[in-house]
């Protein structure tokens, strides 16, 4: 049976963080943060909150069976978050080094989002029947993707996230590409998935400045990028090229 580590990347607020990991329950232990704080506090903070950790390094990433935490050099953008997930498992998968719990499929969940038990297994019923009927599948997602399942092949082969985004509006542009490489990318529907929106952004001045300040380059370079703004897109090719 596969039981997809589930990343979490984290910017501030522990207590949203704990809370999201408290939220899955028994698979609470396949939990991997990314910890791109600053303070670089969150492996003393959260077991105050009740979690207790354990620290991986570059090696580490798609192993479970406890809480672990990735602390990068430098904090890393979404984009980057995201790349290094996919490419965890594509190493993984290319070495033949990935356990078959794992299979390359990975969960991830937004540090303001909550999930459940029984969202994770809604989400890894729904994986293990695209496998099973043999379809070629990028994403399965729940209240959008707040918790969702990415195979890491697909996700590698469309070339991953574009970090020109950096944040928003690169999960349109992901998901875009694996529709135009004819992955299926489809819902399950909310299930019992929460989410606060923007509280990374809510809590931090200065990143809600600087979203703010880039938004509209986000949004000229996805135009430029397909043609149009998401939902209007002209071009099957990036650029048109």
């Amino acid at each position: 049976m596969l039981k997809p580590t589930v990343y979490i990347p984290f910017v501030n607020r522990p207590d949203l963080l704990a809370a999201a990991i408290k939220s899955l329950g028994k698979y609470g232990d396949r939990v991997v943060i990314i910890d791109n704080s600053v303070d670089g506090r969150t492996f003393w903070e959260l077991p105050k909150l009740g979690v207790q950790l354990e620290p991986c390094g570059w090696g580490r990433g798609p192993r479970g069976g406890v809480v672990r935490l990735f602390s990068p050099c430098v904090p890393l953008s979404f984009t980057q978050s995201q790349n290094l997930m996919i490419g965890w498992h594509r190493v993984a998968i290319a070495d033949h080094d990935y356990d078959e719990e794992q299979n390359g499929v990975y969960f991830w969940l937004h540090v303001d989002g909550t999930a459940s038990e029984a969202a994770y297994e809604a989400l890894l019923k729904k994986v293990e029947e695209l496998e099973a009927a043999g379809t070629k599948w990028g994403a399965v997602l729940t209240r959008y993707d707040v918790f969702s399942a990415v195979n890491a092949g697909a996700a590698n082969a469309v070339g991953g996230y574009d970090n020109v985004f950096q944040s928003y509006t690169s999960d349109k542009d992901f998901y875009r590409r694996l529709k135009l490489a004819g992955y299926w990318v489809g819902g399950i529907g909310h299930m019992d998935v929460k989410h606060l929106r923007s509280q990374t952004l809510k809590s931090d001045p200065l990143l809600a400045l600087k979203s703010k300040l880039t938004g509209q380059a986000r949004r000229d370079y996805y135009i430029a990028k397909w043609g149009g703004k998401p939902g209007e897109e002209k071009y099957t090719k990036p650029f048109n090229q």
